[in-house]
């Protein structure tokens, strides 16, 4: 490609490249240092250069501590290898994987960042009004909203919503279904498309959107 294109055109991609290497280099190394409990060991951290990678900033969020900690204790780890960097977190560009207790039995979810920040809450509380959650998560307002639509979606439902309805108000209130079942042990929760346009306009995409994810990862599955 580089014959063919010329140096300029593939040096980009190259250092995207590296980046990724470089991260799996730092991850291995900070999973072997002694001196971390494992506790504060579970993430993985991709580190890229924003030159090669222009991601504008993300809106800062609440994080929970335990994750907060992981955080902290990865970017000493990052700082003392790379004197004068600094890292920004990304927290809307990552995801996370939960073990949950549900009454019918375990299930591993595979969530965004800000939908584990959500279901967090719920280890302190079985319900939670929406003003509560984005006041304890930061969550921007437009962002929470298709989270939690999308978590509590019919057909989802790991949360239920009361009242049932498309709309978020302040005072409506989020419960964790400890009921909720899946033919799946391993779920990858579908997250809605984010609308430039009004709610009435988006809502049949949003039910398309959702059903659409659930069969790939229904067929994942199968395939697998």
């Amino acid at each position: 490609l580089k014959a063919e294109c010329g140096h300029q055109f593939t040096s980009k991609l190259e250092g995207m490249f590296k980046n990724i290497e470089l991260s799996n280099e730092l991850n291995q190394g900070f999973q072997q240092l002694a001196t971390i409990p494992h506790t504060y060991k579970q993430i993985s951290v991709n580190v890229l250069t924003s030159g090669f990678w222009p991601f504008s900033e993300s809106p800062k969020c609440h994080l929970p501590a335990c994750l907060e900690a992981s955080c902290e204790f990865f970017s000493a780890y990052y700082k003392s290898k790379h004197a004068g960097h600094k890292i920004f977190w990304q927290t809307s560009l990552g995801s996370a994987e939960l073990n949950v207790r549900f009454k019918p039995g375990r299930k591993e979810l595979i969530v965004h960042t800000y939908q584990m920040c959500i279901l967090m809450l719920f280890n302190d509380a079985d319900s939670i009004t929406f003003a509560e959650i984005q006041n304890l998560t930061g969550i921007p307002s437009n962002e929470i909203q298709r989270h939690l639509l999308s978590l509590a979606h019919p057909k989802v439902r790991i949360l239920l919503k009361n009242p049932n309805t498309k709309q978020i108000a302040s005072d409506h209130v989020f419960t964790f279904n400890k009921m909720y079942t899946s033919n799946l042990f391993r779920v990858k929760v579908p997250l809605l498309q984010a609308s430039s346009g009004d709610n009435k306009n988006s809502e049949p995409g949003s039910d398309k959107e959702i059903t659409k994810a659930i069969n790939e990862a229904r067929n994942n599955r199968i395939d697998a």
